[in-house]
């Protein structure tokens, strides 16, 4: 399996590629990250509110316990106070619920923007390699048998462009069926350079 092209002209510009598309990968989850904390510090509104909640639960509770030893109305006072501090309480949970809000909402946005700006380019990238690797794999077992040149040949027909044929052989295609052998190589070779490839 071939990663690279041969041709320095052509594998500077793949390596270029493959180190922009990691950098543009890393550059956006890091964004992204930043992004995640930036929400995560609207959480400490709520988290305080957890804070105090707790906090003034804790009194309440501890005020209601010393209420009810105060003889005929510290019972009541007790009860009250003890309703009081469940209040605190839910006021304590509903700050939690908050917190634990936001923190989903800070995950949920930073993976939705590092996925949407990286996975589009990583796919194109990752397409794009697969394919070259997969025709220059096939291109340098073809050039590497007897009868692999003519095939090469035939594909630079098939696929370039008038202009490179006609720089390549005066008159490609009757010399590819007259198999004139000069004709021939250099159709091969055209194929070949157009993936970055030497010839043989």
């Amino acid at each position: 399996m071939k990663l690279y092209a041969e041709l320095p002209a052509r594998r500077t510009r793949q390596i270029v590629a493959d180190v922009s598309a990691v950098g543009w990968t890393a550059l956006w989850i890091w964004l992204a990250y930043l992004l995640h904390q930036a929400i995560s510090t609207l959480a400490q509104i709520p988290d305080r509110v957890t804070k105090d909640g707790d906090s003034l639960r804790d009194s309440l509770n501890g005020a209601a316990e010393e209420a009810r030893r105060i003889p005929i109305a510290g019972k009541v006072l007790g009860e009250k106070l003890a309703d009081a501090a469940k209040v605190a309480q839910s006021v304590a949970e509903t700050g939690k619920d908050g917190s634990e809000l936001v923190g989903q909402i800070a995950l949920f946005t930073a993976i939705v923007v590092a996925v949407a700006v990286t996975v589009p380019i990583l796919l194109f990238w990752i397409l794009a390699r697969t394919r070259w690797i997969r025709r220059a794999g096939t291109a340098v077992a073809l050039r590497d048998e007897p009868a692999g040149e003519d095939l090469l040949a035939l594909r630079a027909l098939a696929t370039a462009g008038l202009r490179e044929l006609r720089a390549a052989a005066e008159d490609p295609a009757g010399g590819w069926r007259a198999k004139d052998p000069d004709t021939v190589t250099a159709l091969a070779t055209l194929e070949l350079a157009t993936l970055g490839l030497r010839s043989r």
